[in-house]
């Protein structure tokens, strides 16, 4: 559980880099397109110590390997964690926008912005909200760490 928590620290690290410097030097969709990858990476790291807390606690005795059933199973083992669900609910969002087809305006530029085609419509993520989407999952870091 521990190394899950340490592999999901360093894992913020790179994402934090990636936003800060490579973001802010190259502004292309690519780049956060990569943010986004690496945020779903950190997510499941969290989410793989969840599961080994839920499993060491006698919630349940095993997981699926899979991230989105995991998740699935998770949310169902934690009806009652109004923020651990708000953690799942972003990961399912991560997912979705990282498999959607996409395009791009403003590349190269401040404004830079990956335009997700998703069910619901067009699904608009630029440096400002990716910079959101970061600090949320810092906030879930810390919340899972306390909770562990």
């Amino acid at each position: 559980m521990r190394e899950k928590l340490e592999e999901a620290f360093e894992e913020l690290k790179r994402v934090d880099h990636l936003i800060y410097v490579s973001l802010k030097y190259t502004r292309t969709t690519d780049v956060l397109k990569n943010v986004i990858d690496r945020m779903i990476t950190t997510a499941e790291c969290m989410m793989n110590a969840v599961g080994e807390h839920a499993k060491n606690t006698g919630k349940a005795r095993t997981l699926a390997i899979q991230p989105m059933m995991k998740c699935k199973e998770l949310k169902r083992l934690y009806p009652d964690d109004k923020i651990l669900n708000e953690f799942f609910e972003f990961y399912i969002l991560l997912k979705t926008l990282s498999k959607a087809e996409y395009n791009s305006i403003n590349e190269y530029r401040r404004h830079v912005t990956l335009i997700a085609q998703l069910d619901e419509g067009e699904y608009h993520v630029h440096i400002d909200k990716v910079t959101e989407f970061y600090k949320k999952l810092k906030n879930y870091f810390d919340y899972i760490k306390s909770l562990l």
